[in-house]
């Protein structure tokens, strides 16, 4: 959440009043983990407060959940709703429809002493997701327009097809005992399992800024070539997978009683564990590696959305044209030795936990202009640890490309026809087999 304007590292999200742990790299807390169908308000503070503990510089968001003995009468909610995308899923691995559905119970007993809640929420919900990104777009050298300068022309294209997969589960529940005005105890847990799938692929199409050659004939608008051919292009097909996993655990136990007219205490413990498990996979293919196999002659032309679409001259969902290899030889500069970059793992791995105690007295009453006064002591303790495993996916026995397995593709291929191409390959997320870490 962003508060005037800065982003959430500068801010700190509370769980009825208590700090809470993140699934995030920072302190900055991803709201998407807790469910809002199990949340009754949220209280932003933008001024500091000094009974608020664990304030952030911007602001302070203080996510509140349903107090049972509050309510007026029993509340039993169900909900359920059904999603879908109007267009199919853009890579056939993952789904194009979903659903969301939750429950709430919520009640009062014994005289209205004891209270109990408890709210649970699933969602399984796709998106899908056209990217198109370009390079920059170089002068062309040597070529002069119609004013003597050089023409604009595109410098590269880095196109994908991206489909989500976010799934949530979380519960939320509360017991609240009051038997008498003068004491009051409750107890808050709240669990949430976060599991998100995303493929991504697309293909890197280095243009000006590469081997490849850019043919007379071109149209020129102003300065920009909107309309061309290259030769000689190399493109390199990208199948990526990136899953997120993640749990996050919360308890709170609170007291509050009062002493006399004028004096009364509270005592709050707290504890909140966040585990947060990353996976992502980028694998390569492409027609040989850097300096061998078949090049591509791909007509290009910017349309008005900015988008530029392609005329391909080879088939990129042919299998029969395509290895695990390194098409552009990137991955040269590796150290100690260079090697052949068929794909990269990043696993990242992140740990949160926070144990927090606060005790606080206050005495009411009239002492000149302050109508209260509140003291305590507030303890806690936070370690958070990320560790992050990274290695490449280099083709197995030193070689420089593998033909891909047959039980590496996927039956349909992913579909580019936002930018003119009709399909790409599309593989599984590893190759134990034939790629070597």
């Amino acid at each position: 959440m962003s508060i005037r304007g800065l982003g959430p590292d500068f801010s700190t999200a509370l769980l009825n009043g208590r700090e809470q742990v993140s699934t995030s790299d920072n302190r900055g807390v991803e709201f998407d983990q807790y469910p809002a169908e199990l949340l009754s308000a949220a209280v932003v503070y933008k001024t500091p407060d000094a009974t608020l503990i664990g304030q952030g510089l911007t602001g302070t968001v203080d996510l509140r959940t349903i107090r049972p003995l509050d309510i007026k009468e029993r509340i039993l909610s169900v909900n359920g709703f059904y999603e879908f995308n109007e267009d199919s899923s853009l890579n056939p691995d993952q789904p194009r429809a979903g659903f969301r559905a939750s429950a709430i119970y919520a009640d009062k007993f014994l005289d209205n002493t004891l209270g109990f809640s408890l709210g649970i929420a699933h969602q399984s919900t796709p998106t899908q997701s056209e990217r198109f990104n370009a390079w920059g777009f170089p002068n062309v050298e040597g070529d002069l327009d119609v004013n003597g300068t050089q023409p604009f022309v595109i410098g590269g294209a880095k196109p994908f097809a991206q489909s989500n997969d976010l799934n949530r589960f979380g519960v939320i529940g509360t017991i609240q005992y009051q038997p008498s005005d003068s004491f009051s105890t409750s107890l808050d847990f709240n669990y949430s399992h976060f599991d998100e799938t995303q493929s991504l692929r697309g293909i890197e199409l280095p243009l000006y800024w590469s081997a490849a050659q850019l043919q007379p004939g071109f149209t020129e608008v102003d300065g920009l070539i909107t309309e061309g051919v290259f030769t000689d292009v190399k493109g390199v097909m990208r199948n990526d997978r990136n899953d997120r996993n993640a749990d996050l655990f919360g308890a709170g136990w609170n007291m509050r009683a009062q002493i006399t007219d004028q004096w009364s205490v509270e005592t709050d413990l707290s504890y909140s564990r966040a585990d947060r498990k990353d996976s992502l996979i980028e694998t390569i293919s492409g027609t040989g590696p850097a300096g061998e196999g078949i090049t591509d002659t791909l007509g290009f032309s910017i349309q008005d959305n900015g988008v530029v679409r392609f005329d391909s001259s080879i088939d990129y969902s042919d299998p029969s044209l395509f290895f695990l290899t390194d098409p552009q030889g990137w991955g040269a500069g590796a150290q100690p030795n260079p090697l052949t970059q068929a794909g990269f793992i990043n696993a990242p791995d992140t740990d949160d936990e926070l144990t927090h105690l606060r005790f606080s007295a206050e005495r009411a009453g009239y002492i000149g202009p302050i109508s209260a006064i509140t003291f305590g002591v507030d303890l806690s303790r936070r370690d958070k640890e990320r560790a992050i495993s990274q290695t490449f996916l280099v083709p197995a026995g030193g070689a420089t490309a593998l033909p891909i397995p047959q039980e590496a593709i996927l039956d349909k291929s992913t579909s580019l026809e936002f930018i003119g191409i009709d399909g790409h390959l599309s593989l599984i997320r590893c190759f134990s087999s034939t790629m070597a870490f």
